[in-house]
């Protein structure tokens, strides 16, 4: 017959307790996994209207479920990604997240990346992102719609209701060398980072090329540096300020024809864009 001790109690109520903690974990880990699997299986039209779209962005029709669904038609300020593809990461659905993956490939935008927002909104954060768009098709405030497109190298960039939160990325554009005819005058690719100023988003992209247009350094016609700014306020208010500083004659008679200002030392473009 076993002798009972304190000890050996003890032992036995303690043993229990560590079956009954270990019985509770594995239990909310059963129910996390369920609702993540129900929520996994929600028609992804009704995901889009819980958690909302960050503002500029409309499409033409939801299908399939946030498991694997797609969007119809999806502009994003008036560029067209066309339909664009998503994928649930459902283990993200544990902490209260969305997290999607994406890839469109539109008329005017081709890209791929990760999106991420809380279950009812609250802000969203792109990363791994990869984003072509054709400059043609944004609507932009000039004369002429201009040629070229422009793009967006994102690990992460993150927008809340106040603004930009976070941002690494960068970007560019090729669009003084791709209206080469329309200025006589074929510019440079323009590159630079991205990041958040006091709640605005903000692309400081420069450039320099020879002003003939030419690497030639014999040919005497000097050199054109240009300095585009870009910043996207809060409420959505984007402006841009491109400066071009050089000391090639042609460039007087072409740039007043499609909105440039002769001052600052240069010729200055600025635009405004209301992005809601």
């Amino acid at each position: 017959m076993t002798q009972t001790t304190p000890e050996t109690v003890a032992k036995t109520g303690a043993g229990r307790g560590l079956w009954r903690r270990r019985s509770v974990r594995l239990g909310l880990v059963f129910v996390a996994v369920l609702l993540a699997a129900l929520v996994a299986t929600v028609p992804l039209s009704v995901a889009v209207r819980l958690a909302g779209l960050p503002a500029g962005v409309a499409h033409g029709g939801a299908h399939g479920t946030v498991w694997g669904g797609r969007l119809e038609a999806v502009r994003v300020h008036g560029a067209d990604l066309g339909r664009v593809q998503l994928a649930l990461r459902p283990l993200a659905l544990l902490s209260g997240r969305w997290r999607l993956d994406w890839f469109a490939d539109g008329r005017s935008a081709l890209g791929q990346g990760r999106l991420e927002t809380g279950l009812l909104g609250g802000g969203w954060t792109l990363s791994r992102t990869r984003l072509q768009v054709d400059l043609a098709d944004m609507g932009l405030p000039l004369p002429v719609a201009p040629l070229g497109r422009a793009w967006l190298e994102a690990e992460r960039l993150v927008w809340r209701a106040d603004g930009c939160g976070a941002a690494e990325a960068t970007a560019g554009t090729d669009v003084l060398a791709a209206n080469a005819e329309a200025l006589n005058w074929r510019g440079p690719r323009l590159d630079g980072p991205v990041q958040c100023q006091a709640g605005r988003l903000v692309a400081r992209l420069t450039g320099a090329t020879p002003a003939g247009g030419t690497a030639d350094p014999a040919s005497g016609a000097g050199t054109t540096e240009a300095r585009l700014t870009l910043s996207v306020a809060p409420e959505g208010l984007a402006r841009a300020r491109l400066r071009l500083a050089g000391d090639d004659p042609r460039l007087g008679f072409s740039l007043p024809l499609v909105g440039f200002e002769r001052r600052d030392g240069g010729y200055v473009l600025e635009m405004e864009r209301a992005w809601r």
